[in-house]
C-alpha cells in the first residue's frame, strides 16, 4: 500500500512539474511572438524561473519521493 501511494504522489507533483514547465514554455512563446509590451522580453525572460522550478519540481518528485529503480541494480 505504501509503494501504491508513494507512486501516486510522485505521478501527481511530476504532473504539476511539467505543467508548470509547460506553462512556462507557452507564456514565453506568447511574450515572444504575440505580445506588443514594451516589457516583452523581460516578461519571456522572467518566464525561465518557471522552467527551472517546474524541472525541479519534477526532479525532487522523481528522485526523493518514488524511485521505480530496483535495489539490485
Amino acid at each position: 500500500m505504501k509503494k501504491l501511494l508513494l507512486a501516486s504522489l510522485s505521478r501527481i507533483i511530476q504532473g504539476i512539474g511539467m505543467g508548470v514547465c509547460g506553462l512556462s514554455l507557452v507564456c514565453m512563446g506568447w511574450f515572444v511572438f504575440f505580445s506588443f509590451s514594451e516589457y516583452r522580453y523581460y516578461l519571456a525572460a522572467l518566464t525561465v524561473l518557471g522552467l527551472v522550478s517546474g524541472y525541479y519540481i519534477f526532479k525532487f518528485a522523481v528522485r526523493k519521493i518514488y524511485d521505480e529503480s530496483p535495489s539490485d541494480w
